[in-house]
């Protein structure tokens, strides 16, 4: 089967528009003229005025881009107004609201031409692969879908989204809208999303019950309502905060943030097509690619052609990469092994603890000299965030990632001399992950040296330990992991060293006394406990004083 990245025709019609085979195009042209962010002086921003120079767009765009350039400004403008900073668009984020606001002006005026224009382009694809993509239907239009990288700016991009909505929802093709609903994977995030758009001055609020049905006559009508997926059902019997899906009425304008990861692909489809299907969709993924080719044979064709056709714009992870953003990574095969053992895993684990623990000591270091908060600002460097990515609570045979890790950070906290011994090996270079030549990863003279900075500045392991259960751990002493239940905070569940000491980190799971349960089960010595006070930590992680 096709890759979905060989079907977007919807984001090639769109390129078309500019005279450009695909995004790299773009690149390349802004690249060249050396693109500022931004507005000049004359309020026309600097992408705009590299556009111009083009000789190969489109007439009908061509005419009207002074417009949407002057529309685009009043959007930055009102989502900026409560910033600490002014927001200035990226010129990727620029041109997928430049994309939205065509698409948008041509399908509140003209849908029909809009449909007409979008199969001539999936003909003449067809041409070149009979099995290229169907045609597109008048549904196919009501979806906009944006496959941007992670940390490419999803957020402003679905808040710039609303308000161009709202600007061209007019005229004969006008919806009158039930709704309007943003649609996140966990509850955490509905908050988070929350914070971010009343940064944006857009109204919001999460989700209750009596703002539909009756009472919705009463409400803003442009408030926005964040609900997250798991509060969704079309089988809602007695209490409880699930909602019936048919409350909310069929013409809603519906944001969804990585949909296909909250809930089962299928139901959650269904869902958001029932939501919208006389509305009108925005949909947001880093990993849209990952979703079509993880999917069944029928599923992944029937994704493959309704993304293929909703995919706007494509800024995923090569772009995003090739713009110099993103992380550089190495891999390494290891010798002689086919599957990780217990005490490699918990080797390899503790080898990255001691790269976390060396980069906030650099950073603490540079923090005490003088004037160093002045010159870190313009580079905006945080404490480092150490995060474990989990796919597995428990599988059919009984394993868990996420056990592991939670594992492993209990075997640090409270078994000191396992802990002291196994970073001196490390220190060494005898830590026994060697690369496929045999030579020890941390080997003094490996030709890509680790750990540098400790190891160049005497650290002794110790005293590395007892360090790091301070300055990571927040906790004066060893102690066995505590792993908390934030219940006020639904999915979280906090860690703490000891029984007296600060949270010092989160687990953010879809059913937190599952993996309790779990957990208890396994007979280790992690205890188990519940908090009834506290917020919750995942918010929290902004902040500056955040642990």
């Amino acid at each position: 089967m096709a890759r979905l990245d060989e079907r977007l025709v919807l984001n090639t019609s769109m390129n078309r528009l500019f005279g450009m085979k695909n995004f790299k195009g773009f690149q390349d042209l802004l690249k060249e003229k050396d693109v500022d962010e931004g507005f000049d002086e004359e309020g026309r921003s600097f992408v705009f005025n590299a556009l111009c120079s083009q000789t190969d767009i489109d007439p009908r765009v061509k005419s009207k881009l002074e417009e949407y350039d002057s529309n685009i400004k009043s959007y930055v403008d009102h989502i900026s107004t409560k910033q600490e900073t002014p927001i200035r668009l990226k010129y990727f984020q620029y041109l997928s609201v430049l994309f939205t606001e065509i698409f948008l002006d041509r399908y509140f005026g003209d849908k029909v031409a809009l449909e007409n224009d979008l199969n001539k382009s999936v003909e003449t694809l067809m041409e070149q692969s009979p099995d290229y993509i169907s045609p597109f239907s008048d549904d196919d239009l009501r979806k906009l879908a944006f496959w941007m990288a992670t940390g490419s700016g999803k957020t402003f991009l679905l808040h710039i989204n609303y308000l161009q909505f709202l600007r061209y929802n007019r005229g004969p093709h006008h919806i009158k809208l039930d709704n309007i609903l943003l649609i996140p994977p966990t509850e955490s995030l509905s908050n988070q999303h929350i914070a971010e758009l009343q940064k944006s001055n857009i109204p919001c609020d999460l989700f209750q019950s009596q703002s539909i049905g009756y009472f919705s006559q009463f409400a803003d009508p442009n408030i926005v309502k964040v609900i997250d997926i798991h509060k969704l059902t079309d089988k809602k019997k007695g209490q409880g905060v699930t909602v019936d899906i048919e409350g909310f009425g069929s013409k809603n304008l519906v944001f969804v943030d990585e949909g296909h990861k909250g809930s089962s692909g299928e139901r959650w489809r269904y869902f958001r097509d029932d939501l919208a299907s006389e509305g009108f969709t925005f949909e947001y993924s880093a990993t849209f690619g990952q979703a079509v080719a993880a999917a069944t044979k029928g599923t992944a064709n029937d994704l493959l052609h309704k993304y293929g056709k909703s995919i706007i714009f494509d800024y995923s992870h090569r772009y995003f990469y090739e713009d110099g953003y993103g992380k550089e990574y190495s891999i390494f095969n290891l010798r002689n092994v086919k599957e990780f053992s217990e005490p490699t895993k918990q080797m390899l684990m503790l080898a990255n603890l001691l790269t976390l623990y060396e980069q906030k000591h650099i950073l603490d270091d540079f923090k005490a000299t003088e004037d160093s908060a002045t010159m870190i600002a313009p580079y905006k460097i945080e404490d480092p965030l150490w995060v474990f990515v989990g796919s597995k609570v428990q599988n059919t045979k009984n394993q868990s990632d996420i056990l592991e890790v939670v594992r492993f950070l209990n075997r640090v906290l409270s078994d000191k001399n396992w802990a002291v011994e196994n970073i001196s090996k490390i220190f060494r270079g005898t830590s026994g992950l060697e690369d496929e030549n045999g030579s020890d990863l941390f080997s003094p003279t490996y030709p890509e040296q680790r750990l540098s900075y400790l190891r160049g500045n005497g650290f002794q392991p110790e005293g590395v330990y007892e360090d790091l259960l301070k300055r990571i751990f927040q906790s004066e002493r060893s102690a066995p992991l505590h792993l908390i239940n934030i219940k006020d905070a639904a999915g979280e569940i906090a860690l703490r060293c000891g029984s007296d000491g600060e949270f010092f980190g989160v687990i953010d799971i879809g059913d937190d006394k599952k993996f309790l349960k779990y957990v208890d089960g396994e007979k280790t010595d992690i205890r188990i406990d519940e908090d009834e006070i506290s917020g919750s930590l995942f918010n929290s992680i902004n902040q500056k004083n955040s642990a």
